[in-house]
């Protein structure tokens, strides 16, 4: 009897071995299918990061420049251009108004683009993906002096009737 299950249990271990050794084979085969997936995944998640980052940046600078070009005044810009007032209104009817005096110039408009780029990874594609984006600014503001008598003389040009417009 002893024999008997000695040998019951020395097959019982081979049958388990040989289980085992099956099982290896199959996480094996299981690495060598998902661990490329997992580096595809990665790669791409990088990717779009650096895309989104350019897009940021691309943006950032647009309106950096955008807001520095509109501090010279949108007539002075150089960039600027006159926008086309809508047919049947006229501002210049508002003339009472306050606040009026703001829209006699008519509006323009500056508009700046910027375009960035990011290097595809050799696993995805090659080349290069570019990102752009373009700011555009309507202004009519022309640029005043900040201290005291800019200031005076805006606000009594706002308000001042036609024939009593003050230049300091």
């Amino acid at each position: 009897m002893a024999n008997e299950t000695r040998v019951r249990a020395r097959a019982g271990a081979i049958q388990l071995a040989a289980r085992r050794r099956r099982q290896r084979g199959a996480a094996m085969v299981e690495g060598v299918v998902v661990i490329p997936f997992f580096i595809l995944i990665f790669v791409s998640m990088v990717f779009i990061g650096d895309l989104y980052r350019s897009k940021l940046t691309t943006h950032r600078l647009s309106m950096e420049r955008i807001w520095a070009d509109s501090l010279i005044g949108c007539d002075e810009a150089g960039t600027g251009r006159q926008m086309p007032l809508s047919e049947g209104i006229d501002l210049k009817q508002a003339a009472g108004a306050p606040g009026a005096a703001l829209c006699e110039d008519g509006f323009g408009f500056l508009t700046e683009t910027v375009v960035g780029g990011v290097n595809r990874p050799a696993l995805l594609s090659s080349g290069n993906a570019t990102t752009t984006t373009t700011t555009t600014l309507i202004c009519n503001e022309k640029p005043v002096t900040g201290d005291f008598d800019g200031a005076a003389e805006f606000l009594w040009n706002l308000y001042a009737p036609d024939g009593m417009k003050a230049t300091l």
